[in-house]
């Protein structure tokens, strides 16, 4: 419930590569103390908020290193890249609408990272994974001079454009599962309408359906302009026969 993983970094303090340990964890209360050590089971209530409270740890910080989380997403497994998803940062900027989330320690400023948001769950799923690709950096002119400012300016809320590039030692740490029960909800308000990328298969399906069906409509209208016509045709016909 508690995963670390190894992220290996240039130090311009020391002219050298080092490998840090950065953990995730979902914690129990704002204060950001006592830890969910198993995964947690929220019930969501009519006129009360859950809250989740995300916090990444640059684990025995030293040399002036800050951690960066690049992008932070939900998806109702643990599948990184699964198209129904939901991002909740991106290029370290808070990137959903949706939820109001509290960047209580700013990406990059901090060895702890943290942020707070209101739980939520995607339809038909009973389960939420948290994604985090996190980088270390440091503070200065050596980073700064191949374009890693250790702390990004947010000056509004913003959404993911799907084209940002990461660099090969970024590193992805996944949390979860965490329940979410919300069956005391009325007609289940906490469902986030989660945002689901179409991917080119589906785009595929959905331009055949939509060229099957005005194929479908010309047949149907064809149809009815030769029925139409042959009534005509036989009505004329009979008509003629009558004046004789």
């Amino acid at each position: 419930m508690n995963p670390t993983t190894i992220i290996t970094s240039f130090i311009p303090k020391l002219f050298d590569v080092g490998q840090f340990q950065v953990s995730m964890h979902l914690f129990k209360t704002p204060m950001f103390v006592d830890k969910y050590n198993s995964p947690p089971r929220l019930e969501l209530r009519q006129g009360s908020t859950e809250y989740l409270h995300v916090g990444l740890i640059y684990q025995d910080a030293n040399n002036d290193g800050t951690l960066q989380v690049l992008k932070l997403w939900a998806t109702p497994d643990e599948q990184i890249e699964n198209p129904t998803h939901h991002v909740i940062v991106d290029e370290e900027c808070i990137s959903t609408s949706a939820l109001a989330v509290d960047e209580v320690t700013p990406s990059g400023s901090d060895p702890f990272i943290k942020y707070t948001m209101p739980a939520f769950k995607f339809p038909q799923s009973e389960v939420v994974y948290l994604h985090a690709r996190v980088r270390i950096c440091f503070p200065g002119r050596a980073f700064e001079a191949i374009g890693r400012a250790c702390t990004k300016t947010c000056n509004r809320k913003r959404r993911s454009t799907g084209k940002t590039s990461y660099d090969e030692d970024d590193e992805i740490i996944t949390i979860g599962p965490i329940y979410i029960n919300n069956r005391g909800l009325n007609h289940g308000a906490a469902k986030l309408d989660m945002q689901k990328i179409i991917t080119e298969r589906e785009k595929a399906r959905m331009i055949q359906l939509v060229f099957v069906i005005c194929i479908a409509f010309i047949i149907v209208f064809v149809m009815i302009i030769i029925g139409i016509m042959l009534r005509n045709a036989r009505d004329k016909k009979n008509s003629r026969r009558k004046s004789f």
